[in-house]
């Protein structure tokens, strides 16, 4: 992963919490907080292709 990416991913990482839900719900929790960072990374990266 480039150095860009990686600061990327280590911001979205600052910026969701990790999930905490009860047992029964971690596996939905998790599917929402990857589907949320998933989302703020294409979002970042496609603002940094635009500035070059």
């Amino acid at each position: 992963m480039n150095t860009q990416l990686k600061e990327l991913d280590d911001l979205v990482r600052t910026l969701l919490p990790r999930p905490t839900p009860a047992a029964d719900g971690r596996a939905e929790a998790l599917d929402r907080t990857v589907a949320a960072r998933m989302q703020i990374m294409d979002e970042l990266f496609d603002n940094t292709e635009d500035l070059e």
